[in-house]
């Protein structure tokens, strides 16, 4: 049994603050009522004006035999580099968007996605978080799929394509994605290419025979050489149809990411697509262009969201990390140690079984270590409403005083430092400690907490809760043992 560490999308959540996350001066001193903490400064670019150069004037062809569509996954702020080519070339490019990653640190931020929607680039969704949606429970399988459709057409996409995260898809995952109202989902590495799939065929048809399992050639990955990309399209033309490339991030020079090619390989490759229009019957399309069809209606959001914590029981999944999943790890926990300390989190014995977990710090400079739930969609994260109080509950054994610290969802997926309980004292023998929240303020629908350790010392913790708190009562301190 192992903790997971942290995800890339958790951990830019904590740069954002600085890494700030429960230090000594930020706790209430125990005698006071916590006044409530500013509601978390939810910004995403959206303000900011990006300016890019209009779309040129695409090429066509009276017979167009075969069809490319340039995609790009996830929402990497790099990608940016390569808008000058795609417009100046006159190739509307289609953009897979994990909507929950948009304005974090190395994403694209709203304005500049605006930009791309706005001089004609297709946005298509790729669930909130980049989520592997095999490993999930339906039900939040679908939170994925749906809430990520609903953030993108709020803040102005028709959005009616999909492609699955990791190339992970089930037939009940293919059925979801058809639900939430998208009109067709990109699989990878069911075409030829350098990547493999030697006996599999050079081009999807058009329209595809499952339009929500596009077959598409491997990622584009740093191994790539413009050769490689020539013959997608040239083997593609030999038999007619369809072949989606999939990029990620863009290099201004070879080796920023194994999933990166450089600037001057997309140049060189659009540069060489370009005049195929007229010579070779080859265009370029979005996804949308090709597929087709209507866009679908948003989905009750009753039909997928989670129900919230409630005060008939617990809302902790796996409060004891006794649980494991598929891969061997605490299911529903994280582990995560931040700023300049060496923290350290290992098992060790429970209060009541054998298993634990303690949080040790022996060289302090600032930050933090704990273990929260997962900073997720809602598989492991208690859904909350705004406007309601929540107490919070955990064991703990400790040399060192420690406090509750909370974490919430906003709507469109981010996660962002909120609340910090008051100290509780160092305490020898297990001791229970107990704190109801503020009210969650508009716009946040999700939360995770911890016990956090923020000096030299040791801390052991166990058996988590969270329920609604009783209308009228006030923020709380810990109960004793």
């Amino acid at each position: 049994m192992r903790f997971r560490l942290a995800a890339a999308s958790v951990a830019v959540v904590f740069l954002i603050t600085g890494g700030a996350v429960l230090t000594a001066t930020q706790q209430q001193p125990a005698d006071t009522v916590p006044s409530a903490p500013p509601v978390p400064v939810v910004s995403d670019g959206s303000d900011e004006t990006v300016t890019l150069p209009a779309m040129a004037p695409r090429g066509t062809s009276d017979a167009p035999r075969t069809r490319v569509s340039l995609t790009f996954d996830d929402g990497w702020a790099s990608q940016m580099l390569a808008l000058d080519a795609l417009n100046e070339h006159g190739m509307p490019a289609t953009f897979y968007i994990s909507s929950g990653l948009i304005g974090l640190d190395r994403y694209l931020t709203r304005g500049q996605l605006d930009a791309i929607h706005d001089v004609g680039h297709e946005v298509g969704g790729h669930t909130v978080t980049h989520a592997d949606l095999r490993e999930m429970e339906p039900r939040a399988a679908k939170l994925e799929l749906c809430s990520s459709r609903a953030t993108l057409t709020r803040w102005g996409y028709e959005v009616t394509s999909f492609a699955y995260p990791f190339a992970g898809w089930t037939e009940e995952i293919r059925e979801q994605v058809r639900e939430c109202g998208y009109n067709s989902a990109r699989d990878l590495g069911d075409l030829a290419s350098r990547e493999g799939c030697a006996d599999c065929g050079a081009a999807e048809s058009v329209p595809p025979p499952d339009p929500f399992l596009i077959r598409a050639p491997a990622q584009v990955s740093d191994q790539w050489t413009l050769e490689d990309l020539q013959k997608l399209v040239t083997d593609a033309e030999a038999v007619g149809g369809w072949v989606p490339i999939t990029f990620h991030e863009l290099c201004e020079q070879q080796g920023c990411s194994d999933i990166g090619v450089t600037v001057e390989l997309f140049d060189a490759f659009l540069d060489w697509l370009q005049p195929r229009a007229g010579s070779n019957g080859t265009v370029v399309q979005t996804v949308d262009e090709v597929v087709g069809g209507d866009v679908q209606p948003l989905v009750d959001e009753a039909s997928y969201a989670l129900e919230p914590v409630s005060s008939a029981s617990n809302g902790v999944r796996n409060p004891g990390f006794e649980q494991e999943d598929v891969d061997g790890d605490v299911e529903c926990w994280t582990q995560g140690v931040h700023g300049d300390n060496d923290g350290r989190i290992t098992f060790t014995e429970g209060r009541r079984s054998d298993v634990g977990v303690t949080v040790e710090i022996e060289e302090y400079s600032d930050g933090a270590a704990n273990v929260v739930p997962d900073l997720d969609v809602g598989a492991c994260a208690p859904a909350v409403e705004p406007g309601r109080r929540y107490e919070l509950g955990a064991w703990y054994r400790s040399t060192a005083e420690t406090g509750f610290s909370v974490y919430l969802r906003h709507e469109d997926g981010r996660w962002f430092p909120w609340a910090y309980g008051p100290p509780l004292p160092a305490s020898e023998d297990w001791r229970r400690a107990e704190w109801t929240t503020p009210e969650i303020p508009p716009g946040f629908t999700g939360i995770s907490f911890g016990l956090s350790l923020a000096q030299v010392g040791t801390l052991t913790v166990d058996d988590h809760s969270i329920s609604v708190a009783a209308p009228g009562g006030g923020e709380g301190a810990d109960s004793g043992a």
